[in-house]
């Protein structure tokens, strides 16, 4: 009697989180150039597999509004 290893079961409702490229899916990118701005931090990133650009931002933190 083999007690197997229950594999974690992923939630359809519930988004994945990280980025994806838009074209392809796939979730290794590259920054290509980072600007930074009193809120937030910019990054164009390329997906490795289609070359695809993609603009991210970010909100730096304990920085008011």
């Amino acid at each position: 009697m083999g007690a197997g290893v229950a594999e974690p079961q992923q939630d359809e409702a519930q988004p994945k989180a990280g980025l994806e490229c838009p074209d392809c899916g796939c979730r290794h990118f590259e920054v290509v150039r980072t600007v930074q701005r009193p809120k937030y931090i910019y990054r164009r990133r390329e997906c490795r597999h289609c070359k695809r650009l993609v603009t991210t931002s970010e909100r730096i933190v304990g920085v008011e509004s």
